[in-house]
């Protein structure tokens, strides 16, 4: 279902439309699992930093929605998983140096 007072593009699954989406998550789930892949959940916002640094924010920024002010400084609605992704990665092969094998 899809309300203008939600937004366009913003779907809302109904009971029978959620079953088939999980069954689609379930797959891709399970496949990734088949292959070895390891799943990650990054937060939907970042901050303006991460994206300067990544080099995201100076050659996306025309097609990002503006940014969220807060306390701590500007945040950004994430457009894309690669910053955040880069920095688990990066994190997890630190610790995993750190670690005996």
């Amino acid at each position: 279902m899809i309300n203008e007072l939600i937004g366009k593009g913003l779907p809302v699954w109904l009971p029978y439309g959620e079953v088939l989406k999980s069954e689609i998550e379930n797959f891709a789930i399970e496949t990734e699992e088949a292959y070895g892949y390891d799943r990650v959940t990054t937060p939907v916002l970042g901050k303006k930093e991460l994206f300067e640094t990544s080099g995201h924010l100076p050659h996306y920024a025309e097609g990002m929605y503006p940014p969220m002010k807060m306390d701590d400084g500007d945040y950004y609605l994430k457009a894309m998983n690669c910053p955040m992704h880069h920095l688990v990665f990066t994190n997890r092969k630190e610790v995993l140096q750190g670690s005996p094998h």
